[in-house]
């Protein structure tokens, strides 16, 4: 978690602002669409959203079963 704020804190101020908070996210956005938008329109389909939230859902039994 530190790590990542220290990440997403670009100024090092110890706060995150609303534009580092939306720079953070666009990444995320931008990686999201890169992996998932199979045929690269821009948009996700119900089936391409379906495999973001197939993957979600392995990386949080991943955590928990290393949490155990």
């Amino acid at each position: 978690m530190r790590r990542r704020f220290e990440k997403i804190d670009k100024n090092s101020d110890g706060l995150i602002s609303k534009e580092e908070m939306m720079e953070a996210h666009q990444d995320r956005i931008d990686k999201l669409f890169l992996k998932f938008d199979k045929n690269g329109d821009n948009k996700l389909s119900k089936k391409e959203l379906a495999a973001v939230r197939q993957e979600m859902k392995k990386k949080i039994k991943k955590v928990r079963n290393e949490g155990e």
